[in-house]
């Protein structure tokens, strides 16, 4: 196995190995890098979205030449995946605000050292860092607020009272939800995209039932063929609202009993709480 020199602009490759390496240079403007200039070495340019890119082609060349992979051989990668800290986090998503670059959390680790490293500088200096992996998977994570406020990166309004339990608010047309009408293979589909367990069913900005995962089940399980079926005839109408200085201990006592707490803040549905999120709510508490 052999690359060919990097693809420059223009140029045409005859195999996508031709394609690793001499990824572009950008020059940062909408960062502050201090006394310096900061550079990012587009590694995401790669075919594989990946710095990575380069590291696998240097092994397998070196393993064919060593006569360790021959044709016909199996490759089998062995990875943990990447994990980013919130500095990263914070720092990938600062990088798409102010560069229009979308990187993933490896970068992040590089950019926030890289940047610290500028602004701390006496000096006038050139500093160039990695780009080293794309951002495309990650929109459903570290790009998405919801996300990042559950998991603590990013702060939410405290209200200390049970609107901080809803990450969602239906104010923020938010809410994950359906229509007395919609088909319980709806339901379902947007439970699994999701992952709920619950569903509150609106029409319009009032909600007139609840559908829980069983419900589901209960009305298919003996015929598949109930999915098509409208969710009004399935959904729970046992509705259990609580206000915004409802007590914790009355909450879960309500949750304790399977059932889901509808938050009313000024008479207007606010969200809806369930087990997950008193949970979760106890974890950023914790830690």
């Amino acid at each position: 196995m052999r690359a060919e020199s990097g693809a420059r602009r223009g140029h045409v490759s005859d195999s996508i190995l031709g394609l690793i390496g001499n990824t572009p240079l950008l020059k940062v403007r909408g960062l502050d890098a201090g006394r310096c200039e900061l550079f990012l070495k587009l590694e995401n340019q790669n075919p594989g979205g990946s710095i990575k890119d380069r590291i696998g082609l240097s092994m397998i060349a070196a393993a064919e030449q060593e006569g360790k992979v021959r044709p016909g051989s199996t490759l089998i990668e062995a990875t943990a995946g990447n994990t980013g800290l919130g500095l990263a986090l914070v720092a990938a998503r600062e990088l798409l605000r102010r560069e229009g670059v979308l990187a993933g959390s490896s970068t992040g680790t590089l950019l926030a050292a890289a940047l610290r490293y500028c602004r701390e500088s006496r000096e006038r200096k050139r500093v160039a860092t990695f780009v080293c992996d794309t951002g495309n998977k990650y929109l459903s994570k570290m790009y998405d607020d919801y996300w990042m406020a559950d998991q603590g990166f990013l702060k939410r309004p405290v209200f200390n009272d049970l609107r901080d339990l809803v990450g969602r608010p239906h104010s923020d047309r938010s809410v994950c939800s359906v229509k007395p009408e919609d088909t319980l293979k709806t339901a379902f589909a947007r439970m699994r995209l999701y992952e709920y367990s619950q569903l509150p069913v609106l029409e319009g900005d009032k909600v007139v039932g609840i559908l829980d995962e069983s419900d589901i089940l209960v009305a298919v399980h003996e015929d598949a063929a109930n999915y098509r079926k409208p969710v009004r005839g399935t959904m729970t109408r046992e509705l259990v609202t609580v206000e915004p200085s409802t007590p914790i201990h009355e909450l879960a006592a309500i949750l304790n009993k399977g059932l889901a707490g509808l938050l009313y803040c000024e008479g207007r549905f606010y969200g809806l709480i369930t087990r997950v999120d008193l949970l979760n709510h106890l974890r950023r508490k914790f830690g």
